[in-house]
C-alpha cells in the first residue's frame, strides 16, 4: 500500500513539472480514496484540496454497517434468496476470519450490493458495468489495449491489497488535513456506507470541510448520474475549494 502512494505522488509531481502548474486537486474513488487521503495527508503542499468520492472511512466498520443494512433491507423485502445467502454471517466481518473465507464472503455481499442498485443503481450486477468500462476503455485511443485484460478482474490486486486495506481506519492513519476536504457520494451508496464516513468528517480537522449526496445514484456515482455528478464537480466542489481560500 505504501508503495502505491508512493507512486502517486510522483505521479503529482510529474504532473506538476509538466503542465508547470503548482498544485493539483486530487479525486480518490472507493478504495481509491484509501490511497488518495493518505496522499493529501502526506503531502500537503501539493494539493489545493482533497475530493474523496464514495471515501473508505475504515473498512471492516463499512462492511459491518453495509451487512446489517443488507440484513435489514433483506427481511423487508421478503428476499429469502440473500437471507438464505447470508443466514451464517452473524458477526461479520469477522477480521481473525481466514484471508480466504473473508475474500469469498466479500464477493457474495458485492453481488448482492449491485442486485440491491447499492453499487450502481443503473448496471445491476459488477459484470454489467464491467462490460461497460471496458467498452469504454477500448474507444480510447490512450488506453493501453494490454491493460483491459486486467478490468475483467479484480482478484489478484485484491488478494495482495487485502490485509492492508481491512486495516485501513482513516481517523487513525488522516487525524487532519491542511486542505479543504470535501466527501460526495451517491445517495444509495451501501458500497461504502456514508453514514459512517460522515461521522469521521465530523471528527477529522481541516480548514474546510464538506459533505454531499448526488442523488438517484449508488457508489458508481459517475455512472449513475453523470451531469449531476460533473455539475458537484465543476461548480460546488470548485468553488469550495477556491473560493475558500480567499
Amino acid at each position: 500500500m505504501n508503495d502505491i502512494v508512493e507512486d502517486a505522488h510522483q505521479l503529482c509531481l510529474w504532473l506538476l513539472k509538466e503542465f508547470n502548474k503548482e498544485k493539483l486537486v486530487v479525486i480518490g474513488h472507493s478504495w481509491g480514496t484509501v490511497i488518495g487521503s493518505q496522499l493529501a495527508y502526506l503531502y500537503p503542499e501539493l494539493l489545493y484540496g482533497y475530493i474523496g468520492w464514495g471515501q473508505v472511512a475504515n473498512m471492516i466498520k463499512n462492511d459491518r454497517i453495509a451487512f446489517e443494512h443488507i440484513r435489514e433491507e433483506a427481511i423487508k423485502r421478503n428476499d429469502k434468496k440473500t437471507l438464505k445467502k447470508i443466514k451464517n454471517w452473524e458477526g461479520y466481518p469477522n477480521g481473525d476470519s481466514p484471508k480466504e473465507e473473508m475474500l469469498k464472503n466479500l464477493f457474495k455481499l458485492t453481488s448482492i450490493k449491485y442486485s440491491y442498485g447499492y453499487s450502481s443503481t443503473k448496471y445491476p450486477s459488477a459484470l454489467k458495468e464491467y462490460r461497460h468500462n471496458i467498452k469504454n476503455a477500448k474507444k480510447n485511443l490512450d488506453y493501453p489495449n494490454k491493460a483491459i485484460h486486467y478490468m475483467y478482474n479484480s482478484t489478484p490486486y485484491l488478494d495482495i491489497m487485502f490485509g492492508d486495506l481491512m486495516k485501513f481506519d482513516l481517523l487513525e492513519c488522516c487525524p487532519g488535513f491542511k486542505m479543504p476536504v470535501l466527501f460526495v457520494f451517491g445517495d444509495n451508496d451501501w458500497q461504502t456506507p456514508f453514514v459512517l464516513t460522515k461521522e469521521y468528517l465530523e471528527k477529522i480537522k481541516a480548514p474546510f470541510k464538506s459533505f454531499d449526496l448526488i442523488y438517484n445514484s449508488g457508489h458508481s456515482t459517475a455512472l449513475d448520474n453523470p451531469e449531476e455528478f460533473a455539475k458537484y464537480l465543476t461548480e460546488k466542489a470548485y468553488n469550495f475549494i477556491f473560493c475558500s481560500r480567499r
